[in-house]
């Protein structure tokens, strides 16, 4: 009997974590139609140095700009997740929340763990109540792996089947103090989901993140066969 209401006890945990708090399945019924664009901030990960927040703070504004025309909500987390705020396209409300979860970001004050199994779990509780079609996207600006296990870290990169079987896409950037290992967990992750990943800790990762975004095609300034030796030079148009 003990062992009975203990099973039960495990699988109502865990219909509280993807499901959450009640009432939290009509915090934004009216997000209207089309794709949502979901975008999770690890706190954690960006306090670790000034250059971390500087890059997720970029990735925010980069996002938001790419995604006007879509309904938008935006979930910080660390070591727990709050309830994403969510906002239809055109939502002039959406500007003052992003601007303090930037200002949130560049502050730096909220270190520790990262808990990337919350994270995706609200996430998906989320897009599961406000039944995002197929094409929403959830983007991870983080530099983490979860803590914990490989074995834990194995079920929260099989936890991105759901988000797969419900066409919803994971991509992620990844912020410049990621480790190796956090970057082949992190991309483990949004292969499975058939998202896209880019490498902060690097000018071409960023730059190629806002031309995707952007849906720019970049192109070099100049393009010449140079003899050994030789030199070149091309004048740049600077906006002022």
């Amino acid at each position: 009997m003990r062992r009975l209401v203990s099973l039960v006890s495990g699988l109502v945990m865990v219909v509280a974590v993807v499901a959450g708090p009640p009432g939290a399945a009509d915090a934004d019924s009216s997000l209207g139609e089309g794709p949502v664009t979901l975008i999770a901030v690890d706190l954690g990960s960006a306090s670790l140095t000034e250059h971390d927040a500087a890059v997720a703070v970029t990735a925010l504004t980069v996002l938001l700009d790419a995604h006007t025309t879509d309904p938008v909500a935006l979930l910080p987390y660390a070591a727990s997740a709050g309830l994403p705020d969510g906002f239809a396209a055109g939502d002039t409300a959406l500007d003052a929340a992003a601007a303090a979860l930037a200002d949130r970001i560049a502050g730096r004050a909220e270190r520790g763990e990262s808990n990337q199994f919350r994270a995706l779990a609200t996430a998906f509780s989320y897009l599961s109540e406000q039944e995002a079609p197929a094409g929403s996207q959830l983007y991870l600006v983080t530099g983490r792996m979860q803590d914990g296990s490989r074995a834990n870290r194995d079920r929260i990169a099989g936890f991105a089947d759901l988000f797969a079987e419900q066409g919803w896409m994971i991509s992620a950037l990844m912020l410049p103090s990621s480790a190796p290992e956090a970057r082949d967990f992190l991309v483990s992750i949004v292969e499975r989901t058939g998202g896209a990943w880019d490498d902060a800790g690097t000018v071409e990762g960023l730059a190629g993140f806002t031309h995707r975004e952007h849906g720019l095609a970049p192109a070099p300034a100049l393009a010449i066969r140079l003899q050994p030796g030789a030199s070149a030079l091309q004048p740049l148009e600077v906006a002022p």
